[in-house]
């Protein structure tokens, strides 16, 4: 069958059934900004280049008084505005295979899973990697504008120049950060402190008998956990799996991230420790801004018959909130090898 639409009806084609049949905000989602873990902001409701970020602190306890009196004071919970520039993540492929087809509009349907594998690849990249390691960076300092989260070091180390390849995370390092963010009184998040690692790092903990065990109990309870990238819930922290992790070179500066290596952060914070532009599921006003939605944009690449491209772009930010909510742990990963 010839194909029945012209080439310059082509875009509009593809555009409808990209906006119908490809992935959603949920599908885009990153291990920091998947639950109630940032702060969210959404963006302004007449465009701009900032959006705010606003938290709240703890009222304290009541003043004493006698009975019948009234307090001297009201109380008042502490809150700070901070500001931060929006920018765009953004990424695009080619749709090769449309181009083979020669009756491409009926070719769509039957196209649309290897659309939406290619694309995923893609979104990998462009979420995972860009944004994970960008709040990973603002997490660890690594920004001119941001406080940096206190630090910690595995294995009892006291500088990151001390850190070596074997310095191993273990569960007593986890539990000691845990510990000072309880002793500091940080408020939790659903009742519990936040531990973000990457998969490297939870194969390293695996070693600990303690650990697995909590595990294996976790997933003999739970037969599919509805929380992305989790782990499991135990001794008050929620383990959360880092697709991308924030890498240093062993014995460098302790600034400069590498691509490979087994020196690591993990994150581990309470509420309001940072805060990140909120995505939603369609435009819309919601409470002074408006929701933030991946927008594809899907183009002819020539005038002739060719194969258009899709692309996408979402508003990204993120900013340390109160830096004394959270701290960085370095160490290092057992299981950093690849097959490269």
């Amino acid at each position: 069958m010839a194909n029945s639409i012209a080439a310059g009806d082509k875009v509009g084609a593809v555009q409808k059934f990209i906006n119908r049949t490809l992935f959603k905000e949920k599908d885009f989602l990153v291990p920091f900004t998947s639950g109630p873990y940032a702060t969210k902001t959404t963006l302004p409701l007449h465009g701009g280049q900032m959006v705010e970020f606003r938290w709240f602190g703890d009222m304290g306890l009541p003043e004493e008084v006698s009975e019948g009196a009234d307090p001297a004071t009201g109380a008042s919970a502490p809150s700070e505005t901070l500001t931060r520039p929006i920018y765009e993540v953004a990424e695009w492929f080619e749709l090769t295979n449309l181009l083979q087809a020669t009756d491409w509009v009926s070719e769509l349907p039957k196209l649309k899973e290897a659309m939406q594998t290619a694309f995923k690849r893609k979104a990998h990249r462009m979420f995972q990697d860009c944004m994970a390691k960008t709040i990973s960076r603002t997490l660890y300092g690594q920004t001119f504008v941001n406080p940096p989260l206190p630090r910690a070091y595995a294995c009892g180390k006291q500088s990151f120049g001390q850190i070596t390849e074997s310095d191993f995370f273990t569960l007593a390092d986890i539990r000691r950060c845990v510990m000072m963010l309880r002793n500091s009184r940080v408020p939790t998040i659903d009742d519990k402190y936040v531990c973000v690692m990457s998969a490297g790092v939870e194969a390293t903990l695996m070693d600990d008998v303690e650990f697995r065990d909590a595990v294996k109990r976790h997933e003999s309870m739970v037969k599919e956990s509805t929380i992305p990238f989790h782990i499991m819930d135990w001794a008050g922290v929620r383990f959360i799996r880092q697709t991308e992790a924030y890498k240093l070179e062993p014995g460098g500066d302790g600034v400069t991230r590498i691509e490979d290596g087994p020196v690591e952060i993990v994150h581990i914070f309470g509420k309001n420790a940072f805060g990140s532009l909120e995505m939603g599921a369609a435009e819309g006003q919601k409470t002074g801004g408006t929701m933030n939605s991946i927008k594809y944009k899907v183009q002819d690449i020539s005038k002739t018959d060719c194969c258009p491209t899709v692309g996408a772009r979402v508003a990204f930010a993120t900013h340390t909130l109160q830096k004394e909510h959270g701290i960085c742990l370095v160490g290092a990963n057992k299981y950093s090898e690849t097959n490269a």
